[in-house]
């Protein structure tokens, strides 16, 4: 276990209203900047209006008269959690409403690429359609639009990423990135911003009668709200209010039942109860298996599984999934042992690592680069490219993580404006981006990026560290304020997990499972159980009667019906 440099959050404990939280509450929430008992509700009535998003309207004008004229809507989705969830949304919807004139197609990721592209538009007209809605894509697929237009096809787009200077022609664009865009939060992951999309959709459906003259029941759109809250845990986007809100809702409907059948499907194949249900689950138990049908096959699959009429058939697609994540894990497996092995020579020759890293194996597989990127990342806290080679052996395909204070797709973008023949393509968020260059051009590319990255970063970016919320009395955790930390509250990107600093006495400790290490712990008389996942086999000692200095997070384990406090160890260290 390579141990991180420690550092607590600093906080202000004056001018706010959190007093009737418990202390340790207080705490976690001043030290997030929160310091209004409104910032943390998560109710329907703290989500921001869509009439703040540009575009919105004209959207759900397009969508009706399309729906009124019986017109043929094709939905163009993307290959990741994301887009999955983004298209059964939709899908589900145009059900719901009762229309059927509506299909939807999702490129794949090794054979078409990303996006609304013009060979995308060509399997398109095989659908025939009037309109296209793109979601989570689209804002910078000009030639894909227009290519649409000349076909006589209007298009829609919503998405989320950033957005370039040019955009595309489309009928409607609705992203609260674009220029003008007042939509307070710039941080709704695709399925959100289509969620937004469809809630003006429904209001002027209503508006209209639609309902009651086609005998058809009024949706409520917050039936909708799990696939919104995988979607939006899974994109790793960051946890505003707003998010949180959605993603709270989300997961209350889960643990009352109200959810999809493929969502119960896939807690269930996952090992996650769904009455009990986290934020982190989407992100470690459920999008995992959604994205390896579009990492290793066809994204469809997912989409089928979330579009499931009965349990039945959800486990079944679920099951494929599952498969199909087994798969992914072996080959992630393979290329992280590559990856880390070039890395150590690298270590072992420079003594250190630089400011960037960007490998290439023509072996590696498209589908698995970005998670690979991340692990890296991870592990070294540097802005990380992977590289792999595409059918055409004259371009590489690429995939992109940064770290906290590196915007990635402005940095992609600083390189393509030294040489525009470098990128042929790229597009994505501050932390994730995507890109292809010439094959011949990637040594040029690595010294090209990895000088932007020095123009802006410092030592303090690259720093290896856990954020942690400190120490704090042990008698402050029992098991009612272990739950509400918990579960109360949606921790995820931009709004960590609490996790805290302690010195503890080890009654017991014996390896689980060949690599967790479990613990017996003692704090003033008080004993308490720990756990530490995937511990390297240097550590796996007995550590029964001595002291060890931990960061942890506090967890539930319920076992047998039987709710226990539980610390999960995030690093550890011995003391005496």
């Amino acid at each position: 276990m390579n141990n991180k440099k420690i550092i607590t959050r600093t906080y202000a404990n004056d001018d706010h209203d959190l007093h009737s939280l418990p202390p340790i509450i207080q705490k976690i929430f001043l030290g997030r900047g929160i310091r209004n008992l409104s910032e943390i509700a998560h109710d329907k009535h703290q989500l921001f209006s869509y009439h703040d998003l540009l575009g919105v309207e004209d959207a759900a004008k397009l969508l009706y008269s399309n729906v009124i004229e019986r017109k043929s809507i094709l939905i163009v989705g993307d290959y990741d959690a994301d887009g999955a969830t983004s298209t059964a949304l939709c899908m589900k919807f145009f059900q719901d409403i009762n229309y059927s004139n509506v299909n939807y197609l999702v490129p794949n990721r090794m054979k078409d690429g990303y996006g609304l592209t013009i060979d995308i538009v060509n399997h398109a007209k095989k659908y025939t359609p009037d309109l296209i809605i793109t979601v989570d894509n689209g804002i910078t697929s000009i030639d894909g639009v227009k290519h649409a237009k000349s076909l006589g096809i209007k298009t829609l787009i919503t998405d989320h990423h950033l957005p370039d200077a040019e955009l595309p022609p489309a009928d409607v664009i609705v992203n609260p990135n674009q220029l003008n865009c007042k939509f307070p939060s710039k941080n709704l992951a695709g399925v959100g911003v289509v969620f937004y999309v469809l809630c003006c959709f429904r209001a002027k459906l209503s508006k209209e009668e639609y309902f009651l003259r086609n005998e058809v029941e009024r949706i409520n759109m917050a039936n909708y709200l799990d696939l919104v809250a995988l979607g939006t845990v899974a994109d790793v986007v960051s946890l505003d209010h707003n998010n949180r809100a959605l993603v709270q809702l989300g997961l209350n409907n889960i643990r009352k039942g109200r959810c999809s059948h493929g969502i119960s499907a896939l807690c269930e194949i996952g090992g996650r109860d769904p009455m009990n249900l986290i934020s982190s689950d989407f992100g470690f138990a459920l999008a995992p298996r959604i994205n390896a049908a579009g990492r290793l096959d066809d994204m469809s699959i997912g989409i089928k599984c979330l579009m499931a009429s009965t349990i039945g058939e959800a486990r079944s697609y679920a099951a494929i999934l599952n498969n199909l994540n087994e798969q992914r894990k072996i080959i992630e497996q393979k290329m992280k042992q590559d990856a880390f092995d070039i890395l150590s020579k690298i270590n072992i020759k420079s003594e250190q690592i630089s400011e960037t890293i960007c490998l290439y194996n023509s072996k590696w597989h498209e589908g698995v680069i970005g998670i690979l990127a991340g692990r890296i990342k991870e592990k070294y806290n540097r802005p990380t490219i992977i590289f792999t080679m595409t059918p055409n052996k004259d371009i590489l395909k690429g995939s992109a993580r940064s770290i906290v204070g590196i915007n990635i797709k402005d940095i992609l973008e600083r390189v393509a404006l030294r040489d525009s023949t470098t990128i042929l393509k790229f597009g994505g968020h501050s932390m994730a981006a995507g890109l292809s260059i010439q094959s011949a051009k990637l040594e040029q590319f690595k010294m090209f990026f990895a000088e932007e990255v020095i123009k802006v970063v410092n030592k303090d970016m690259l720093d290896n560290i856990l954020v942690t919320d400190g120490e704090i009395e042990t008698d402050q955790i029992d098991l009612s304020i272990g739950k509400k930390i918990y579960y109360e509250f949606p921790w995820g990107q931009s709004f960590p997990e609490p996790s805290f600093v302690g010195e503890f006495y080890v009654i017991d400790s014996y390896v689980m499972g060949a690599k967790h290490l479990k613990f017996t712990l003692e704090i003033s008389g008080r004993k308490l159980k720990g756990i530490s996942f995937n511990v390297h086999q240097d550590l796996h000692a007995d550590y029964t009667g001595k002291k060890i200095k931990i960061v942890y997070r506090i967890s539930i384990n319920n076992y047998y019906d039987q709710e226990e406090l539980q610390f999960i160890i995030e690093q550890f260290q011995l003391v005496s």
